[in-house]
């Protein structure tokens, strides 16, 4: 029951900070170390799990793709060809 009051109280906090418009990786990578803090994780799994995800190929492909989405749309909205597809949309 009191992991559950934990788990609940991290999620209650990243909902209230992004509306406040908190960062959301700041909000997402403070809520996790203290979820590791809460829950009594060793430093050297939150090291090794935190290394893991981030060199993980998945993840750098992720970030890859959202990079490039975001080029193409600043490149469709520099030619304008993107208020046209949106338009398009209406």
């Amino acid at each position: 029951m009191i992991d559950l009051l934990k788990m609940g109280g991290i999620v209650s906090a990243i909902i209230i900070l992004v509306r406040l418009k908190a960062s959301l990786s700041i909000t997402l990578s403070g809520s996790s170390l203290i979820l590791a803090w809460l829950f009594h994780m060793p430093l050297a799994a939150l090291k090794n799990g935190i290394l893991k995800t981030i060199f993980s190929i998945e993840n750098i492909y992720l970030i890859l793709i959202l990079e490039l989405v975001l080029l193409f749309s600043a490149i469709l909205k520099e030619n304008g060809s993107m208020s046209r597809a949106i338009g398009a949309l209406n």
